[in-house]
C-alpha cells in the first residue's frame, strides 16, 4: 500500500466529521471524539500534515480523532454557508456544514383529485390558452383525454368549426411511454401522448419536444417540469420532483439487488431551458469506482447480503481493470505523459489486487463472482475519453474512496476494515489520478469541449447526489459487517466531498 496524498487526508476528515457530529461507533464500542493535539502524522494511510493524528481505532470501543492542525494543513469549506477551518495551535477546526452549488430542494405542484401530479395546472406560459388537454392514444380511432383546463374551443367564433379542427387536426406520432420494470405508471398504457390547445379561433397541438419548449417558454414551475417529464416517457406523481436553482429532478422507484450496471431506476432531469435527460441509477445501492464503457450486466447470483455485496463490488473491481486498460492504452494513443500512463498502470495492478480480496471476501460468504465483460471496444477522440474520465473518475471515484474510508471507520468485522483501509488509501491515489488526467485532458480540447466535460462533471454531481437520496436502505448485514453508510449518512458524506473537494 502506497502512501496517499492530500486528497486521502481530506476524506478521512471528511469522515471523522461526519462521525463525530452523529455520534459514530468503531466495532461497536463507544466512539470518542477529540481535536487538536500538536504535531504527528495525520490518517491510517501515512499521508503526513502539520496535526495531530486523524485515526479510526480498530478495537471495542475505538478511539477516532480529528487531526490537529498546527497551522499547515488547512480544510477549507468554500462554498457552503457553514463555518470555515481556521489554523490554530495545535487545535484543529473543521469546517462547518455546507452544500457545493445549488442544493436539492422539494417542490409543491399542483396535483389532481387523485393525488396525481397535473399536467394542466400551474403553467406559466409565455402566451396563455383557453384550453389545454393532454391526449393519450392507446390505439383506437380516437385519443383519450386525460387531463385537461378550460373549455375546449370556448372563445372561438366558430365553435364547431374550431371542434373539428381539434379532432381532425390531430397528430399521428407524438411522446412515446417508457415503461421500467417494477415501476408502476399512474397513466394508463398508451402507444403515444400529444398536447392540444385552443387560443380563440386557433388551434394547436404538441408531438414534438422542441415544440413542447416553445410553448412553455421557461420552465420555471415544477407543472412544467412535469409535462416535460411526460413528453421524455414517464409521469412523476405529485411531490416527486425536486429542483435546485438550474433544473428539476425526479426518480423512479424500482426493486434493485446489490449494484447492477444497468440499475432498472431513473433520473428524469430538465433544465430551465427545456434539456432533458434520462439516467439509469441504481435505487439500492448506488455503483461507486470506475467503470468502462459497454460494461455488460452480469448474471445475478444470489446468496446472502454480504456475499452479494461483496460479490458486486469484486465485479466492479475486475471491471475497473478492464476501464485502466483502455485507458492507458487511450492515454499512449493521445500522447499523454508517461507520468499519467505510469500512473494508470499502478492502478490497474491495484485493481487487480482488489478484485481478488472482494472474491475472497464474496467466497468467505459464499457469493459468486461472475466475469467482467465489456463490448468490443472502438477507437475514441479525445474528448469521449475525458468524457468518460470526468464522470466515472473524477466524481465516482471520488466517491467510492470516501466511502472506503468511511467502511474502514465503521465496518464491524475486523478484517473488513483492514481490507477497505487499504482500499482506501489506494482509491484517493486513483482520484487524484483521475483529476490529474483531468486538467491533462482540458489542456488537450477546444474551449467548447472543455465546457462540455466540465458540464459532464456537473452533471454527475447531480445524478449521484439524487441516487444517493432516493436509494433504499441496505441490509442490516451489510451495513453493520462492511460499513456501508446508510442513505442519509450516503447523502451527508456527499455533500461533504462536494464542498471540499469536487467544487474546490
Amino acid at each position: 500500500m502506497r502512501t496517499s496524498g492530500r486528497l486521502a487526508v481530506v476524506l478521512q476528515s471528511i469522515v471523522v466529521s461526519s462521525l463525530s457530529a452523529c455520534g459514530g461507533a468503531a466495532d461497536g464500542g463507544h466512539s470518542a471524539i477529540t481535536a487538536g493535539g500538536a504535531g504527528g502524522a495525520a490518517g491510517e494511510t501515512g499521508a503526513s500534515a502539520s496535526g495531530g493524528r486523524a485515526s479510526a481505532g480498530d478495537g471495542a470501543g475505538g478511539q477516532l480523532q480529528a487531526g490537529g492542525i498546527g497551522g499547515a494543513f488547512i480544510i477549507v469549506n468554500p462554498s457552503g454557508t457553514g463555518g470555515t477551518a481556521t489554523a490554530g495551535s495545535g487545535g484543529a477546526a473543521i469546517g462547518g456544514q455546507g452544500t457545493a452549488g445549488s442544493p436539492l430542494t422539494p417542490t409543491m405542484p399542483t396535483c389532481d383529485d387523485k393525488g396525481l401530479l397535473s399536467f394542466v395546472d400551474g403553467l406559466n406560459l409565455p402566451e396563455p390558452v383557453d384550453y389545454i388537454g393532454i391526449y393519450l392514444n392507446q390505439g383506437t380511432v380516437d385519443a383519450t383525454l386525460y387531463q385537461s383546463k378550460g373549455t375546449a374551443c370556448g372563445m372561438a367564433i366558430d365553435e364547431a368549426k374550431c371542434k373539428a379542427a381539434l379532432v381532425s387536426g390531430a397528430p399521428l406520432v407524438g411522446f412515446g411511454s417508457l415503461y421500467l420494470q417494477n415501476t408502476p405508471s399512474p397513466l394508463p398504457l398508451y402507444n403515444y401522448m400529444y398536447v392540444a390547445y385552443t387560443r380563440g379561433e386557433s388551434v394547436g397541438f404538441i408531438s414534438q419536444t422542441t415544440q413542447l419548449i416553445s410553448f412553455l417558454g421557461e420552465i420555471d414551475t415544477a407543472n412544467e417540469a412535469g409535462l416535460m417529464f411526460l413528453s421524455m416517457g414517464f409521469p412523476p406523481g405529485c411531490n416527486m420532483i425536486s429542483e435546485t436553482k438550474d433544473a428539476y429532478f425526479f426518480a423512479t422507484q424500482s426493486v434493485s439487488v446489490g449494484c447492477p450496471v444497468s440499475p432498472p431506476g431513473r433520473l428524469f432531469s430538465v433544465t430551465r431551458a427545456g434539456d432533458g435527460v434520462v439516467t439509469t441509477i441504481g435505487t439500492a445501492m448506488p455503483c461507486v469506482g470506475r467503470r468502462p464503457e459497454g460494461l455488460r450486466e452480469p448474471k445475478a447470483s444470489r446468496a446472502n447480503p454480504l456475499g452479494d455485496y461483496y460479490a458486486s463490488i469484486a465485479y466492479l473491481e475486475a471491471a475497473a481493470v478492464l476501464a485502466f486498460e483502455v485507458m492507458e492504452s487511450e492515454l499512449a494513443r493521445f500522447g499523454a505523459p508517461a507520468h499519467l500512463r505510469a500512473g494508470v498502470r499502478r492502478a490497474r495492478c491495484d485493481e487487480q489486487r482488489h478484485a481478488k480480496q472482494m472474491a475472497d471476501f464474496a467466497k468467505r460468504w459464499d457469493g459468486s463472482v461472475p466475469p467482467a465483460e465489456v463490448t468490443a471496444p472502438i477507437a475514441r477522440s479525445v474528448l469521449d475519453a475525458a468524457l468518460e474520465n470526468a464522470v466515472e473518475g473524477c466524481v465516482r471515484e471520488a466517491w467510492g474512496a470516501l466511502s472506503a474510508h468511511y467502511q474502514a471507520a465503521t465496518a464491524r468485522d475486523p478484517e473488513a476494515r483492514r481490507l477497505w483501509r487499504g482500499i482506501a488509501a489506494d482509491e484517493s491515489e486513483h482520484a487524484e489520478l483521475s483529476l490529474a488526467v483531468h486538467e491533462w485532458y482540458l489542456s488537450q480540447l477546444a474551449p467548447d469541449e472543455r465546457a462540455l466535460v466540465e458540464s459532464a462533471i456537473q452533471r454527475a454531481r447531480l445524478e449521484l447526489r439524487v441516487e444517493l437520496a432516493s436509494a433504499g436502505d441496505p441490509d442490516a448485514a451489510v451495513i453493520y459487517g462492511a460499513g456501508v453508510p446508510d442513505p442519509a449518512r450516503a447523502a451527508a458524506l456527499f455533500g461533504e466531498l462536494e464542498t471540499q473537494v469536487l467544487a474546490a
